[in-house]
């Protein structure tokens, strides 16, 4: 427990020299505050934005309901363009060590492949969710004071669901990056698969409904405790434990 304790220690002060636990807050700050703001100012926008001329705002549009505004925000802005920035905060979580030599030199130690292994998963997850709380947080409070209140139940139950979701892109790196050798194939890959697992179950429901990516699909109203919500959980824990499983395996046989 006490070597699992250092490397992720080392692992988060790595993270706060390289400045990641302020910047990344700071990037899902910025797209949590970009969906409402849209939807809230769009009309002011594209009046002073040149080029739009032609573009009309229906006057009488209704306005978007609060759920659908923070449901956005995370299933569109958050798994879009902040789950590309995610990948290629943590795509050299193993490579770089490799490259380095830190990896020989960690090994070479007392250390259990499988507890650095699991204090890799474990930091750069942390830190990803730390950086999506800030983030979604700052996007709750801007959509129940510009559009209404919105069930903090309900918008609790959509950031859990895409923190599992992101702990499993992270699990799901971690296992590529046992077969690749440098950060940016092990990122591209991680991002087609992830894309992949998100788009497929949204096209074959009634198929796929037990990959991953389903839970993302599961509608923004549906209770937490309800049942195909628990199953779409427990599908994506089961898919966490198998992937950081197969990593383990892997991890153990190869030689660095």
């Amino acid at each position: 427990m006490r070597t699992f304790y250092t490397l992720t220690l080392t692992e988060w002060l790595e993270a706060w020299k390289e400045w990641k636990i302020v910047w990344l807050p700071l990037f899902f700050i910025a797209l949590g505050v970009t969906q409402p703001l849209l939807l809230m100012y769009m009309d002011v926008l594209l009046a002073h934005v040149g080029n739009a001329d032609g573009i009309i705002v229906d006057p009488n549009r209704p306005t978007p309901q609060p759920l659908d505004v923070f449901s956005a925000t995370i299933h569109g802005q958050f798994n879009q363009l902040g789950l590309i920035v995610l990948i290629m905060s943590f795509m050299g979580l193993l490579a770089s060590d490799r490259q380095t030599g830190m990896q020989d030199f960690i090994l070479t130690r007392p250390v259990s492949r499988n507890v650095y292994l699991l204090s890799k998963w474990f930091s750069h997850g942390m830190i990803s969710l730390f950086g999506i709380l800030i983030g979604a947080l700052t996007s709750y409070c801007l959509t129940v004071y510009w559009f209404g209140f919105l069930s903090p139940m309900l918008a609790l139950r959509i950031i859990l669901d895409f923190s599992l979701w992101t702990l499993f892109v992270v699990s799901l790196t971690l296992l590529i990056s046992t077969f690749l050798q440098r950060a940016v194939p092990i990122g591209i890959l991680s991002l087609v698969v992830s894309l992949l697992l998100v788009v497929l179950p949204s096209l074959k429901s009634d198929v796929l409904f037990f990959m991953p990516g389903a839970l993302l699909s599961v509608p923004s109203n549906t209770s937490f405790f309800s049942s195909s919500h628990l199953f779409g959980v427990i599908s994506c824990l089961v898919w966490i434990v198998l992937t950081l499983g197969w990593s383990a395996l892997r991890f153990r046989k190869t030689a660095y």
